[in-house]
């Protein structure tokens, strides 16, 4: 529906604290659940380096609302929080780590090493920092709401004497669309940051998708499974129970994965995030590889409404070996199965692992980083900075 908006505000986090995921489903299905208030209280406080969040909210009436998270970032105590991680550059503080399992050093971080902290901070990031989304939930929506909650946001910058802004996780989606068309027309600094892959379920059923693959699709497929025969895991959906059971297990492989591609994360982040989402009656799927009863990989999912959400993904490493191919077995095909096993439309698989996930079938969607700034010389540097690290990060992210 379309409504008349009303002026912006901004709002501790408390101002959502009664909407519940069965509100975010029926009310606001289109944004990522990693974008609205559930994910953010389950996640709010576990990594301390997390700056906290509040809110643009916009509210009509008649119960309608649109609501943007926000963080005031005023120091890199992780490169998430770092605006010029999203534009190639790096901290030395944070030497060593990288930003949302980014694997590659851009050639860009020379051209921002020249800011100084107070060039950059304190920094206002839009979006979710720990679910790596910049979207609009909304329960409502009319053409000019994107531009208002923008406006609301360098309205707020500037009371704050915020330094920068940062829209870091723009996907070319949903309310997506919306925001990265309002802040280039703002002439915000843009880099492209990523792709993030999605499959549609039109089959029916896993078989009927196989079935209707490529041969050579087929020939991959079989590929992917029978190297998951090869190493004896049986690849199947947990129950709540042994989602539970499985928890701290879940946790150690999901953490030793990232920190494999340079980010650091506690082995307990990942159990206290899951356990907090199931207490806030958010629905997960979790698909394990055991073998001898020992889980081995597994891929934890977020569902809403007809779509998969696939969020955790862990292996063990020294059991399986480095290539083991229990990947595409598990996240790909057991996540797939699952998804069409509850009816789901779409599996959002994110981003990571382009390259393969394309082969399978996956379709890309770009997310893109956008910046502000009222400083001339800090513009030119991020806008130096990104017609550096856009070709950088395409090449990285390139399809086959």
């Amino acid at each position: 529906m379309t409504a008349a908006t009303q002026p912006v505000t901004v709002e501790d986090a408390g101002a959502l604290a009664g909407l519940t995921y069965a509100w975010e489903v029926e009310s606001a299905p289109d944004p990522s659940p990693m974008a609205g208030p559930s994910w953010l209280r389950a996640s709010d406080g576990i990594d301390p380096r997390m700056p906290p969040y509040r809110y643009l909210l916009a509210r009509p009436g008649n119960g309608h609302l649109a609501a943007l998270p926000l963080h005031v970032v005023r120091a890199a105590t992780t490169p998430d929080a770092d605006p010029r991680s999203y534009f190639g550059g790096t901290m030395e503080a944070n030497a060593g780590q990288v930003c949302c399992g980014s694997q590659q050093a851009s050639p860009a971080a020379e051209v921002l090493a020249g800011l100084d902290a107070a060039d950059v901070f304190p920094a206002l990031v839009l979006g979710s920092l720990p679910g790596y989304k910049t979207e609009i939930l909304h329960s409502y929506w009319t053409p000019a709401l994107a531009a208002d909650l923008l406006d609301a946001a360098v309205d707020y910058a500037r009371t704050q004497g915020i330094a920068t802004i940062v829209a870091p996780f723009v996907a070319d989606r949903g309310s997506g669309k919306a925001l990265g068309r309002e802040l280039r027309r703002r002439g915000a600094v843009a880099s492209f940051w990523a792709t993030e892959d999605y499959l549609p379920l039109r089959h029916g059923s896993l078989a009927a998708h196989v079935a209707a693959m490529r041969h050579r699709d087929r020939y991959r497929y079989r590929e992917d499974t029978g190297a998951a025969a090869t190493l004896g895991l049986d690849v199947r959906t947990l129950t709540t129970a042994e989602l539970r059971e499985h928890l701290s297990r879940i946790g150690t492989l999901e953490a030793a994965t990232r920190r494999r591609y340079g980010q650091d994360v506690a082995d307990d982040e990942a159990p206290q995030i899951l356990a907090r989402l199931l207490e806030l009656g958010v629905p997960l799927l979790a698909v394990g590889g055991f073998r001898d009863g020992q889980l081995l990989a597994c891929c934890v999912s977020l569902e809403k409404g007809d779509r998969l959400y696939a969020k955790y993904a862990g292996f063990d490493y020294d059991t399986l070996g480095t290539r083991s191919g229990a990947y595409f077995a598990v996240v790909m095909y057991g996540t797939l199965a699952a998804a069409y096993d509850r009816k789901a439309r779409v599996v959002e698989y994110g981003i990571g692992g382009h390259r393969a996930k394309a082969l399978r079938g996956c379709h890309p969607r770009d997310v893109t980083s956008y910046l502000f700034t009222g400083q001339p010389h800090v513009r030119d540097s991020f806008s130096a900075a990104a017609a550096i690290n856009t070709p950088h990060r395409r090449a990285e992210y390139a399809s086959p």
